[in-house]
């Protein structure tokens, strides 16, 4: 988070984050961190006209309920020099249905499941003496 609060700033103090983070953990842990200003991004990217720059700012924007969604942001006006209309399918998103939504397990046993996920790809049981790499130096 202090990354993210080193470009967008922290939340100020009267701005109402409970909407979106209603856990009083995450809301204390939230307000720990020292107030800081958003940096000015027409400064960090000093070639993006100020068009980019108010669309990167809508997708930075802290408040997921406030923050532009994908579509919106590629219908935005920024794009339009580049877009192709008849290639754009900005329909209606499909539902996409994971099975385990059915199996109703509890928050407990999906953190155990999860859990065991992470111990089977730990790094201390992998074979790096037999993984190789591509030629242009990726993993796979």
């Amino acid at each position: 988070m202090g990354k993210i609060f080193d470009v967008i700033g922290t939340p100020s103090p009267d701005q109402d984050i409970s909407d979106f983070c209603g856990d009083e953990t995450a809301l204390k842990y939230l307000r720990s961190f020292k107030p800081r200003d958003p940096v000015d991004l027409s400064v960090v990217y000093p070639g993006v006209e100020s068009q980019g720059i108010a669309l990167l700012k809508k997708m930075l924007e802290f408040n997921p309920n406030n923050r532009i969604t994908a579509v919106e942001a590629l219908q935005d006006s920024y794009f339009d020099d580049v877009r192709l209309p008849n290639q754009e399918n900005c329909g209606e998103v499909p539902v996409i249905h994971i099975d385990v939504d059915d199996k109703g397990e509890e928050e407990a046993e999906m953190s155990k499941l999860i859990d065991a996920d992470i111990e089977a790809f730990s790094s201390q049981k992998f074979d790096f003496e037999n993984d190789f790499e591509e030629e242009n130096g990726e993993d796979y």
